[in-house]
């Protein structure tokens, strides 16, 4: 597990390794709010999710004045999105 996803299964209370990606994968294709994605899921997730593959973006930085002045999302951005969601109900 990336250090990302260790720090968010921290906060979340989760325990490392508490459900199979597999497992996952078939309470997900269960709901009907993720059916467009599943594809995605099943094919690309799991890489991108673990930290192996790391997306470059020279290109979109060069393109746009914005993206150059931007920093890496911080930690204590992350923290916000998560007790936004967690007030909202997205996560519970």
């Amino acid at each position: 597990m990336s250090a990302l996803g260790a720090f968010v299964a921290e906060d979340l209370g989760l325990k490392e390794g508490s459900i199979p990606f597999e497992a996952w994968l078939e309470r997900l294709a269960g709901s009907s709010h993720v059916a467009s994605l599943m594809d995605f899921f099943k094919t690309d997730f799991e890489a991108l999710a673990s930290g192996s593959v790391v997306l470059g973006t020279p290109v979109a930085r060069a393109a746009s004045v914005h993206l150059r002045g931007s920093a890496a999302i911080s930690k204590d951005l992350i923290v916000e999105y998560l007790r936004r969601w967690k007030i909202s109900g997205f996560l519970t």
